[in-house]
C-alpha cells in the first residue's frame, strides 16, 4: 500500500474497465486521481465518489481527449486541485470494427483521434506540469492488436501501433526530464467493450458489471462461436481482468519499475506470443 503515496494521476477512460480499475487501485495506493471521461460521465462521477468514500481523494472531468483546448482543461483542473502533476496514463479508446474498405473516412478520423491524437495531445498538456514535479510516469494503452493484425480492425490497429512507436519516442525524448514513458498491451480483457465486440448486448454488459462484483476471469458472456475462438487462442486458457492489467499499470506508474521506458508490457495471456 502507498506505493504511489503523495503522488497525482490523471487517467483517461477512467469511468470503466481497465480505466476504472486503474482509478481505484491507485486511489488505495494513496494517488490523487483525476478521472478523465467525454462518455460514460455518470460512471466517471461515481468512480471519484467510490475513491473518495474510501478515504481517499479524486475529481472527475468531462472532457474530449482528442480537443486540444479540453486536453489543457483537464490538465490545469489537477493543478488547480492537487497543485501538480505526477502520473499521466492515456487510456481512452474506441473500436469501430470494420474492414478497410467498408469504413468511412470519418469513422478511421474518429478512432486516430481518440486513441493515438487524444495520446499526443494529453502528453503535450502533461509534459510541462511532470517536468515542473520533478519527473514522473506516463503510461499508455496500446493493444495486442498493436502488435498483430485482426480483420475488421484496420483503425484501431493502426491507432495502436503508433501508441506503441509515439510511446518508444516520447520515452527518448523525456528521459532527460526524469520521465519515464511505457505502454501497456491488453489481450482480451473482460470490459464493456470486449463483450459489445463479442457480439454480447446492454443488458450482459449491465448484469456483469453491477458492484461491486468483478467479472470472473476466462467466464464466456455470449456463448457466440467467435468468442469461443478467441478465448482458444489464449495460451492461458482465459480472459483477462481489468484488475490484472491495472496492477501492471501500477508497476509501471511506480517506482518498482524505475529502469524501465519505452517499453511495452504484453498483458494477453500469451495472445502475442503464439
Amino acid at each position: 500500500m502507498d506505493r504511489l503515496k503523495n503522488k497525482v494521476a490523471l487517467i483517461t477512460g477512467g469511468a470503466t474497465g481497465i480505466g476504472r480499475s486503474t482509478a481505484l487501485l491507485f486511489g488505495e495506493e494513496g494517488a490523487k486521481v483525476i478521472i478523465v471521461t467525454d462518455r460514460a460521465t455518470e460512471d466517471g462521477e461515481k468512480t471519484a465518489k467510490e475513491i473518495c468514500d474510501k478515504g481517499g481523494e479524486a475529481i472527475f472531468v468531462k472532457a474530449d481527449v482528442a480537443n486540444a483546448g479540453d486536453a489543457q482543461r483537464a490538465i490545469n483542473a489537477s493543478i488547480k486541485n492537487f497543485g501538480k502533476l505526477n502520473i499521466l496514463f492515456n487510456n481512452a479508446g474506441i473500436w469501430i470494427e470494420k474492414e478497410v474498405v467498408d469504413m468511412l473516412e470519418e469513422e478511421w478520423d474518429k478512432t486516430l483521434a481518440v486513441n493515438l491524437k487524444g495520446v499526443f495531445l494529453f502528453s503535450k498538456a502533461a509534459i510541462p506540469e511532470i517536468i515542473k514535479a520533478g519527473g514522473g510516469s506516463i503510461i499508455n494503452t496500446s493493444s495486442s492488436f498493436g502488435h498483430v493484425g485482426s480483420a475488421g480492425g484496420g483503425a484501431y490497429c493502426a491507432s495502436k501501433a503508433g501508441v506503441l512507436l509515439l510511446t518508444k519516442v516520447m520515452a527518448i525524448e523525456l528521459a532527460k526530464y526524469n520521465i519515464r514513458v511505457n505502454c501497456i498491451s491488453p489481450g482480451e480483457i473482460v470490459t464493456p467493450m470486449h463483450i459489445r465486440w463479442l457480439g454480447g448486448s446492454e443488458e450482459i454488459v449491465k448484469n456483469i458489471f453491477k458492484k461491486p462484483a468483478e467479472p470472473k476471469m476466462g467466464q464466456l458472456f455470449t456463448e457466440t462461436k467467435e468468442e469461443k475462438t478467441v478465448l482458444e487462442q489464449h495460451p492461458i486458457g482465459r480472459f483477462g481482468s481489468p484488475a490484472e492489467v491495472a496492477d501492471c499499470v501500477l508497476f509501471l506508474a511506480s517506482n518498482e519499475s524505475g529502469f524501465a521506458t519505452g517499453s511495452s508490457l504484453a498483458v494477453d495471456g500469451g495472445y502475442t506470443a503464439v
